[in-house]
C-alpha cells in the first residue's frame, strides 16, 4: 500500500491512464488546485513512501470534479476541471493540456477558450463527462442544469434544468445513456437518452428511480443499528429467521437520501450509496432494486470492483472501504425492494468484506481495472493506493 498527504483538501481524484499516475483536485486556501503525482517514489521524513509531485495547477475557484480523456482529432490528452467560483457563485469549466512522463505538465490551452462565453453564468459545476465518440462534453450544475457542448462545432447543443433540486453527479452507461443523480428525495436518479438529430430535444427522459425516504421504518434505525454493525463485522456470521427483521433491515438500508452512484461497465445497472450506509443495485433492464446494509453511516463514493463487475466497492464516513458482492441479485423475475413486499434478499457475512479502515472518513474512490488497483481519498487530504485481491 502507498499512502501520503496531498497537502490540501481533496474533492476529486483519478488515475491518469496508468495506475502509477494520479491527478488530484481540491481546495488550497481560497483557490482550487490540481496536482499530478507520478511513479517516482521519495521517502518523507515520517518514513512513508509518497508519490512525487510532478506539477501543480492553480485554478481561480474551488474544484469539484475532474475528467481525464483523449481527444483523437487534436491528438491531445486533457484534464477537464469543473467547479465553482466562491466570489460570484458561478460555475466554471477549464480544459488543460496534460502531458505526463519525463516532462509532466498541466498547461492552459487556447484551443478551449470558446467554453468561457458558452458557459457564462452557469451554476457551480458538480460533474463532467466526455462522450468521446461524438466529442461532446456533458456537465451538471448545483442549479440542476445539464449542459451539452460540442467540442468540434464549438457550440452548446443543450442547456436546461432537468432536476430543480440540483445535480450531484452524472455518468454515462455502457449503452451511451446519461444517468443523473439529483438532490430530489423522491426521484433522485434519472436516465436520459441522447437524440443528436433533434437539437430541440437532445436529452429525452426514459426512466427514473423512485426512492421513498420518508417512512416510519426510518425511526427504527436506532433499534437496528447493532444489527447493521454485526453485519459489517467480518469476525462472525449473523443469521436471520424472522422475515419481518429482514424486511426492516432492507428498508432501513434504503430509507435515506441517495448520496453517490457509479454505473456498471458493461450492463444497464447502477450502483448507489446512501446516507444510512446502504448500497443499492438498480437493474434498469429488469426494473429491479436490491439493497445491502454495507456500512453504519453515510456512503460517500462507490466504484465497480477492478476485475469483478458483480462487486461494488464503497467508501464511507464510518472509516471503512468495503466490497459488497451483488451476485445474489435475482435475474429470473423483477424485485423491487422499495415496495412493501418481496424483500427476500438478505446479505450474509460473505457478501460484505472490509478492505481497509482508518479513523477518519473515506471520501472518494477510483479504480484501475487492468492493474486491479484502487485509489482512495479521505479527510485531511489523505490518499491511499493499494491492490485489490
Amino acid at each position: 500500500m502507498d499512502a501520503f498527504s496531498a497537502g490540501f483538501d481533496i474533492t476529486a481524484a483519478k488515475f491518469a491512464f496508468s495506475n502509477d499516475w494520479l491527478v488530484l483536485g481540491g481546495t488550497f486556501g481560497t483557490n482550487g488546485c490540481v496536482q499530478v503525482r507520478g511513479n517516482s517514489f521519495i521517502n518523507g521524513v515520517d518514513g512513508i513512501k509518497r508519490f512525487e509531485v510532478k506539477c501543480n495547477y492553480l485554478v481561480e475557484g474551488f474544484v469539484n470534479c475532474l475528467e481525464i480523456c483523449s481527444i483523437e482529432r487534436l491528438g491531445k490528452s486533457v484534464t477537464i476541471i469543473g467547479g465553482k467560483n466562491p466570489n460570484d457563485g458561478c460555475g466554471f469549466v477549464e480544459v488543460v493540456d496534460m502531458k505526463i512522463g519525463a516532462k509532466t505538465s498541466l498547461t492552459s490551452d487556447p484551443e478551449f477558450e470558446f467554453l468561457r462565453p458558452l458557459l457564462s453564468g452557469i451554476g457551480g459545476v458538480t460533474s463532467v463527462v466526455f462522450k468521446a465518440d461524438r466529442e461532446v462534453l456533458i456537465l451538471s450544475t448545483d442549479l440542476g442544469e445539464v449542459i451539452v457542448v460540442d467540442f468540434y462545432q464549438k457550440k452548446t447543443l443543450h442547456r436546461d434544468v432537468v432536476d430543480a433540486s440540483g445535480i450531484v453527479s452524472i455518468q454515462l452507461t455502457a449503452g451511451g445513456k446519461l444517468v443523473t443523480l439529483g438532490h430530489s428525495s423522491l426521484t433522485p436518479v434519472k436516465v436520459w437518452d441522447f437524440s443528436f438529430s433533434d437539437l430541440n430535444n437532445v436529452l429525452k427522459l426514459i426512466q427514473e428511480l423512485e426512492v421513498p425516504v420518508s417512512s416510519p421504518l426510518k425511526a427504527s434505525l436506532s433499534f437496528r443499528e447493532p444489527l447493521s454493525k454485526a453485519l459489517s463485522s467480518s469476525s462472525k456470521s449473523v443469521s436471520f429467521d424472522d422475515l419481518s427483521v429482514r424486511t426492516d433491515l432492507q428498508r432501513t438500508a434504503l430509507q435515506a437520501q441517495i448520496t453517490c452512484m457509479t454505473v456498471h461497465p458493461s450492463q444497464e445497472r447502477v450502483f448507489l450509496g446512501n446516507a444510512n450506509g446502504g448500497v443499492i443495485l438498480w437493474d434498469m433492464r429488469m426494473k429491479s432494486t436490491v439493497a445491502f446494509q454495507s456500512h453504519s453511516s453515510r456512503v460517500n463514493a462507490v466504484v465497480v470492483h477492478p476485475y469483478d463487475s458483480n462487486t461494488v466497492i464503497s467508501a464511507s464516513t464510518d472509516g471503512y472501504i468495503k466490497q459488497t458482492n451483488t451476485r445474489k441479485m435475482p435475474t429470473s423475475a423483477p424485485i423491487n425492494v422499495f415496495a412493501a413486499t418481496n424483500h427476500h434478499h438478505l446479505l450474509t457475512e460473505s457478501d460484505v468484506i472490509p478492505l481497509f479502515q482508518q479513523e477518519f472518513a473515506m471520501i472518494g474512490l477510483d479504480s484501475h481495472p487492468s492493474s486491479q488497483t484502487l485509489l482512495v481519498t479521505a479527510e485531511f487530504g489523505q490518499v491511499f493506493r493499494f491492490t485489490v485481491q
